[in-house]
């Protein structure tokens, strides 16, 4: 797995996968540290484990949607706060068996349903530290983003498709309901766009999608 260090608060562990990429976004906030999706269970999780080794802030799980790729590895942070999209939560619950046939081609590991324990409906902030969690269907109905103020930095979970050549991602919206997510996402300015797939991209990727669902 590469780590990408953006910055002392941003970094990014990138799993290459059988014909696409993954990225966790790991923040470190002055309060409580931030661990955005938890991949494909353990496999995903062990470099970020050792990452942060005898870091003593606590750390907090937001989940981006419900594909499996994104909360596999929830159930190894049963202590932890773990945020979600109440969507997220009921869609998780529904569809984890299908979810775990769709692992067994990427881990041996047979992980425990784990949702989330702190939902939200339109938004939810964290402002000791800067950060804002909030609605963004598209890709998924579920999907929110998260951005950190402080340096400008959005993660927009899957609502980038898996390349930089196909941007726009599958959607369970509508266009126009997604097209409202992304004016959301343009309206912050950010300096830099991290997606689950296709990683980190310029702010100007926000216009490419615009131009391509045209």
């Amino acid at each position: 797995m590469e780590v990408i260090e953006l910055s002392q608060r941003h970094i990014i562990f990138k799993a290459e996968l059988e014909g696409w990429d993954l990225h966790l976004h790991l923040i470190k906030a002055q309060h409580q540290n931030y661990l955005i999706d938890t991949g494909i269970g353990e496999k995903s999780l062990v470099p970020i484990w050792e990452y942060l080794k005898g870091e003593t802030k606590p750390l907090v799980i937001i989940n981006t949607h419900y594909h499996w790729d994104h909360i596999y590895g929830n159930y190894h942070f049963s202590k932890n706060l773990i945020v979600s999209h109440q969507m997220c939560r009921e869609l998780s619950f529904e569809t984890w068996q299908e979810s775990l046939v769709q692992a067994k081609a990427y881990t041996d590991e047979v992980a425990e349903l784990k949702l989330a324990n702190l939902v939200f409906d339109h938004q939810l902030a964290f402002p000791e530290d800067e950060l804002v969690i909030f609605h963004t269907p598209g890709h998924t109905l579920d999907g929110i983003s998260i951005y950190d103020a402080r340096e400008g930095v959005l993660n927009m979970g899957d609502n980038l498709g898996d390349t930089y050549d196909e941007i726009v991602p599958t959607l369970d919206s509508s266009k126009t309901v997604y097209l409202e997510s992304l004016n959301k996402c343009k309206e912050l300015k950010p300096k830099i766009c991290i997606s689950g797939h296709c990683g980190i991209q310029k702010p100007d990727i926000l216009d490419k999608v615009t131009r391509e669902l045209e």
